[in-house]
């Protein structure tokens, strides 16, 4: 009992160790060192390395001691130490050049060459605008028109326009009669801000295809030389009874309901029925109204008169179109034209 209620077992203080902590007390009082003491890590540092560098002669000595004591140290010591691969230097590559996906473009050395003949596609048309947009350029077509059947281009009108409000250039309208056009070509830079459009300024690596679109068509025109022949007279027909109605309707001085236009069908019914409507037949042979007698008188787009068209038959006549303009601003006299178009330009007797 006295064992258990002495106060030497109740005491309330730490229990660490007296000496230690005036050690610690000691130590935290203690002045730091001053830049001088520095110097004895510096000094040992030196001596390391001067040690190191007065030994390198000797390594090879001591190698082979180890190795003529040591033989199993043979196999470690003489192991190679692999190499590291030596980093490249960088260096930029250069910019490829675009590939293109359709023989009618190039790409050489940061230019858009290209090159158009009477043998390309719609499809190879619209490959050619994605090559322009590849370079953030544009490429349109403005007028397109094919042969009377369809096989090749007639008539085709192209532009080409830089990024951002640069340079234009435009092919105007080629085209040719009867024939295919020759093929045409042109170039773009968008490092220099220019472009170009001219029949010999495609690319030389286009020779070939264009060599090979000329014979595909020369080898067409021979097999189908009569239909297209026949189709090219009809097409020449449409096209010069439009001119006719286009040069009527750009005129300021036209008269209103000015235009009448009377078509194969129309023709041989006023043959067979006897009917007028400003012409008439007998006998199958073209007459004017009296009306018309003073008319401007065309036949298949060249002056004529009234007596050579009195001996066409109505079975060579296609269409005929009769127009009234007036003279002058004051509209108080009329010129009227008589323009008659024959199946496949008929020869006048």
């Amino acid at each position: 009992m006295k064992t258990l209620t002495s106060p030497e077992h109740f005491t309330f203080t730490n229990h660490f160790n007296q000496s230690l902590l005036k050690s610690r007390i000691a130590m935290m009082n203690k002045r730091k060192s001053n830049w001088k003491s520095f110097g004895k890590y510096g000094m040992f540092i030196a001596s390391i390395w001067v040690c190191a560098a007065f030994t390198k002669p000797y390594r090879e000595e001591v190698k082979t001691t180890l190795i003529e004591k040591i033989p199993v140290l043979g196999e470690v010591l003489e192991t190679p130490v692999s190499k590291l691969t030596p980093l490249k230097d960088f260096v930029l590559e250069a910019k490829r050049e675009p590939s293109s996906k359709t023989k009618y473009v190039h790409f050489n050395e940061g230019k858009l060459y290209w090159v158009i003949t009477p043998k390309v596609t719609l499809k190879d048309l619209s490959m050619i605008q994605n090559e322009f947009e590849k370079v953030g350029c544009t490429f349109v077509v403005k007028q397109l028109k094919l042969n009377a059947l369809g096989y090749y281009i007639s008539e085709i009108k192209v532009g080409t326009s830089l990024p951002k409000g640069g340079g234009r250039s435009s092919s105007g309208l080629i085209k040719s009669v009867n024939k295919p056009f020759d093929s045409f070509g042109g170039w773009l830079s968008v490092k220099d801000a220019s472009c170009g459009i001219s029949s010999i300024s495609y690319d030389t690596l286009f020779k070939k295809v264009v060599e090979k679109d000329q014979h595909l068509l020369s080898e067409w025109l021979k097999k189908h030389e009569k239909e297209h022949s026949k189709a090219n007279k009809s097409e020449a027909y449409d096209e010069q009874t439009q001119n006719f109605r286009e040069n009527f309707y750009k005129s300021p001085l036209r008269a209103l309901n000015g235009l009448k236009e009377l078509q194969q069908e129309e023709l041989q019914f006023l043959a067979e029925s006897g009917a007028r409507n400003g012409v008439y037949f007998e006998d199958g042979n073209l007459r004017l109204d009296p009306f018309y007698i003073t008319a401007e008188i065309f036949v298949d787009e060249k002056e004529s008169n009234l007596g050579q068209i009195q001996q066409l038959d109505v079975k060579d006549i296609s269409a005929i179109l009769i127009s009234a303009v007036y003279t002058d601003s004051s509209r108080k006299h009329l010129t009227r034209t008589v323009a008659v178009f024959t199946k496949n330009n008929q020869k006048l007797p």
